[in-house]
């Protein structure tokens, strides 16, 4: 083929695993990247494997869907999905298939599924805090995608960290881990000032408020903020502490925390929030605080910068990668460093601003259009690896 002609039209197979459950960052990764690859990348055709019955208004409609039914559980899809996507790979003559969730239903050998397949790993939790995940999840991760890992072509992760991780657990060569990082949705940005204020009283919070933005669950690590808080408050701080994310499992120790501290209200858990809403949320906090102890990428930290406010994140896995030098990072359990850090941004209005423009900055350097350039490389490569 000439060097001047386009490339070929490449069927990449989307697996729409747990979209039907939104709120987790790697449903918003999903959603995000096919429909990056939908507005940017005119050689791709995606083709969504959808395990469930009904719609995906959020999916840019321009995306063919294939409904694979039956397979909208775990269990399901790690023992019928392999001949489901098998089948509707041959059915729609997919080139790829990739799945974007981690689950790597990938068991059938290549003479009978030929399509190149990758999957996306978005950390190694259950490796490294498994206390903190259900059995069938240290199951999938422990016994069931290892393997899988001999019929994929191709390891994508979010982060030079986790690309490390994934390397030492699975004892994998650094070629076959691609890390390709998350990007940050246009719809990060700050609102005008009316409908931060209606956002704001729609969910009951009035200035000034810190922020926490993520599941409640042991390994956000939310029990040292609300002690950094508790401190704070007790040295006169007026601001409120706004915790946004639903409840998770063994959640237990986050809320026995809260009593302890005797924070009253003083302290908001909203649940969960719709991203719409978030956006307002992030632009009418002084400081937002992300105090995790293990991330794949984390997005909040991301969105918060690209909505002008100070970050505070904890210096673990891929949190430097993500907030760079735009924001305070300190050790993940320091509670002096966090109050340190909150009191700088909360008392010194110029630093305030200085550290939102930086996270500003650093956020234009994370794009979904970019992720789904890297993303579309990748799949002709595995294509021609075919």
């Amino acid at each position: 083929m000439d060097a001047a002609s386009p490339s070929p039209l490449l069927r990449v197979g989307m697996l729409a695993y747990g979209l039907d459950r939104p709120g987790s960052g790697i449903a918003r990764y999903a959603v995000e990247l096919v429909n990056a690859l939908a507005a940017s990348e005119p050689g791709i055709e995606v083709v969504l494997l959808v395990p469930f019955a009904g719609d995906l208004p959020e999916i840019d409609a321009r995306v063919a869907r294939v409904h694979l039914l039956g397979l909208s559980r775990l269990p399901a899809m790690m023992t019928a999905g392999p001949v489901a996507i098998a089948a509707a790979a041959r059915a729609r003559r997919l080139d790829v298939v990739h799945d974007p969730t981690g689950i790597s239903p990938f068991l059938l050998p290549r003479r009978v599924a030929p399509f190149a397949r990758l999957v996306t790993i978005h950390d190694m939790v259950p490796f490294v805090y498994p206390e903190t995940h259900a059995r069938l999840t240290n199951l999938l991760f422990r016994r069931y995608i290892p393997r899988t890992l001999p019929f994929v072509d191709r390891i994508v992760t979010v982060s030079d960290a986790s690309k490390l991780d994934i390397q030492r657990f699975y004892r994998l060569p650094s070629e076959r881990v691609v890390a390709i990082p998350n990007g940050v949705s246009l719809r990060f940005a700050r609102p005008p000032e009316a409908e931060i204020a209606a956002t704001l009283a729609r969910y009951g919070v009035a200035p000034p408020y810190l922020l926490a933005v993520g599941a409640l669950q042991a390994r956000k690590n939310l029990e040292t903020l609300f002690e950094a808080f508790a401190r704070l408050r007790a040295d006169g701080l007026p601001h409120r502490l706004v915790v946004v994310g639903r409840t998770m499992w063994k959640s237990e120790g986050v809320f026995r925390r809260l009593d302890d501290l005797a924070l009253g209200d003083a302290v908001l858990l909203t649940g969960y929030v719709e991203d719409d809403d978030l956006p307002a949320l992030y632009a009418g906090a002084t400081c937002f605080v992300f105090p995790s102890l293990y991330e794949g990428f984390g997005l909040p930290p991301l969105e918060a910068m690209a909505c002008g406010t100070p970050v505070v994140a904890a210096d673990t896995s891929s949190l430097p990668e993500v907030v760079g030098d735009a924001g305070l990072r300190v050790a993940a359990r320091d509670v002096s460093a966090y109050v340190a850090a909150i009191r700088s941004i909360v008392t010194r209005p110029d630093w305030a601003a200085t550290l939102g423009a930086r996270g500003v900055a650093q956020a234009q350097g994370f794009s979904w259009a970019a992720a789904a350039a890297s993303h579309a490389r990748l799949y002709r490569q595995a294509a021609d690896g075919r």
